[in-house]
């Protein structure tokens, strides 16, 4: 596989997160709304630091392998992070903000993103939101350009629709008796 520059792969990075989230609009002119062009922010970003300006092939990366569990199909989706067992990450979505936290919920979120989805993720932008949630976690583990390698859980509609139905009915009985007993909360 040829090398690539550290400006070809945040490149095709750009372009590729940009063409999960839908926002590409034409990907023959690689460039996004309000005419600004995937190198016209290359070029940005080299001038303010974040990327080197050099075009010397960056390093390949560390692949590293991850447990996903999903612990909440919607309104939060939600995941925990594992690598061997040891719990690295907590990822949530909710109210259209997706948070990574390191090493758990407990702590200050690592990485947080606007989404497309509200309680759960457009599926277009599941995959790459993920990963770079994943990215941020394994770099506060001290892992340098760490390349995040995991399968996403099976989502299983039907059981969230059961676990939903079941919730509201509950929800249902819980209101229906605090108006029998006089309590409004």
């Amino acid at each position: 596989m040829e090398s690539q520059t550290v400006r070809d792969r945040t490149r095709n990075a750009l372009i590729e997160g940009l063409r999960a989230t839908n926002l590409v609009v034409a990907l023959g002119e690689s460039h996004i709304p309000g005419q600004l062009k995937v190198d016209e922010l290359l070029s940005y970003l080299e001038t303010a630091g974040v990327l080197a300006a050099d075009e010397t092939p960056g390093p390949e990366g560390t692949e590293v392998s991850l447990e996903l569990k999903m612990t909440c199909y919607a309104m939060p989706e939600q995941y925990e992070a594992f690598i061997d067992g040891r719990q690295v990450g907590y990822l949530r979505l909710r109210h259209g903000t997706f948070r990574a936290h390191y090493p758990d919920h407990m702590a200050s979120p690592v990485y947080i993103a606007d989404t497309l989805g509200d309680g759960s993720f457009d599926d277009r932008e599941r995959e790459p939101q993920i990963r770079a949630a994943l990215i941020a976690v394994l770099r506060e583990d001290g892992i340098e350009n760490p390349i995040p390698s995991f399968e996403l859980p099976e989502r299983d509609d039907d059981e969230w629709a059961a676990e939903t139905s079941s919730f509201i009915q509950e929800l249902g009985k819980r209101q229906a008796r605090r108006a029998r007993s006089g309590r409004h909360s």
